[in-house]
């Protein structure tokens, strides 16, 4: 009898003991009638998930990096990443901070359930020839993973080089001939060819002359990777109207997708007649007269000088020979003489009121800028010609 007493007693306490350990290893203690986690308990402002839906998306990116390999200068790029979330709840996207160059075009889906992917498509626009690198940033809701930097590298190459694209010319003269050489270079044909050029500005083609020939083989040689090449010799012909030209030459390449290429010849022909103004009216540079957008009913005047120095003030005899813009109303006034050695005449340029709606601003989807000609009586500048930017609305 004894015996089984010390039995039940000995199991009673086991019992207890095993009963102990198993809440301390659990890290369970009482309160009340419930059991709680044992320990630390987690923040308030970040409590246990208890659903997939709380517990936070986790974004894996297949391949953060794409070599687009070799591109042609000025062409765009375009690349989908795929972003996946592989954790246990939602993942959001959002567009990051980009290159200059680079920029996240579009998200496929900003949210992301578990197990879903979405698109992600990069574009970028590299500047000038040679090796680039560029970087665009998605943000994600992934705690340990804030964000996802998308890279795209490769080398920008190009099948053609244009050299001395814009010729430039200072105070040039108006009773002799100016010339200049421009070359087109190509890196992926051995027969280049241009077709013929057009010229822009129909008041100044007549004074221009523009011949295409293949390349010479040593100055071809010149041009490292060069297969083959055009030259085309540029003249500008006696005569050209005193003040500042721009004339653009334009052809295409004989290449696979024909680049279109565009040269603009500009400078300044010198004149013993200057053009002078506000410079709210008069644009020095340009050589145009701005009055800008005018209401038919309430029309506009301004006016400019043309300043005569030395020995032309003798021999000047200035009309106003042509008007491309109908309705504009062109004055030469009187001769005055601010100084011994400097005679001005104003010259008035007039909208009247009730005048037609017309466009000349110039842009390349309306109308060409207006012309003035005037002739002088010289014969070594023969003509001036003034540019009029205006438009007439109702």
């Amino acid at each position: 009898m004894r015996i089984w007493l010390l039995v039940s007693i000995s199991l009673v306490l086991g019992a207890a003991l095993g009963l102990g350990w198993t809440v301390a290893e659990l890290g369970l203690r009482p309160t009340g009638s419930a059991w709680v986690a044992y320990g630390n308990p987690p923040p308030a402002n970040r409590p246990l998930p208890s659903s997939p839906s709380e517990r936070p998306g986790k974004a894996a990116v297949e391949k953060s990096e794409y070599d687009f390999g070799k591109m042609q200068v000025g062409a765009a790029g375009r690349h989908e990443f795929v972003v996946r979330n592989v954790g246990q709840g939602p993942l959001t996207l959002e567009k990051g901070p980009t290159t200059c160059a680079c920029t996240v075009e579009e998200i496929e889906h900003p949210q992301l359930a578990p197990g879903e992917a979405a698109k992600v498509l990069v574009t970028w626009h590299p500047k000038g020839r040679g090796p680039f690198r560029q970087s665009a940033t998605v943000r994600t809701s992934d705690p340990q993973a804030g964000s996802i930097e998308l890279t795209v590298f490769g080398d920008v190459v190009s099948s053609y080089r244009v050299e001395n694209d814009h010729p430039t010319f200072t105070n040039i003269s108006s009773d002799s001939t100016t010339s200049t050489r421009i070359w087109v270079y190509s890196y992926s044909t051995n027969d280049l060819a241009l077709t013929p050029p057009e010229l822009g500005d129909r008041g100044l083609a007549k004074f221009f002359e523009v011949t295409v020939s293949p390349m010479p083989a040593d100055e071809l040689k010149e041009e490292e990777g060069a297969k083959s090449g055009c030259v085309l010799d540029v003249k500008i012909k006696p005569g050209l109207p005193a003040g500042p030209f721009a004339e653009r030459i334009r052809f295409r390449l004989s290449l696979p997708d024909q680049p279109q290429v565009e040269v603009t010849v500009e400078g300044n022909v010198a004149s013993p007649i200057d053009v002078g103004g506000p410079p709210s009216v008069w644009n020095a540079e340009q050589g145009i007269v701005m009055i800008g957008p005018v209401r038919s009913q309430e029309g506009a005047k301004v006016e400019v000088y043309l300043y005569i120095r030395g020995d032309a003030q003798r021999r000047v005899k200035l009309k106003v020979a042509d008007v491309t813009a109908e309705g504009l109303q062109v004055t030469l006034g009187q001769i005055e003489r601010p100084s011994p050695v400097t005679s001005r005449v104003p010259l008035t340029i007039e909208i009247p009121k009730g005048a037609r709606p017309t466009n000349h601003l110039g842009a390349s989807s309306v109308g060409p800028l207006a012309r003035i000609f005037i002739d002088t009586g010289l014969p070594d500048v023969k003509q001036l010609r003034l540019l009029v930017h205006y438009a007439v609305e109702q």
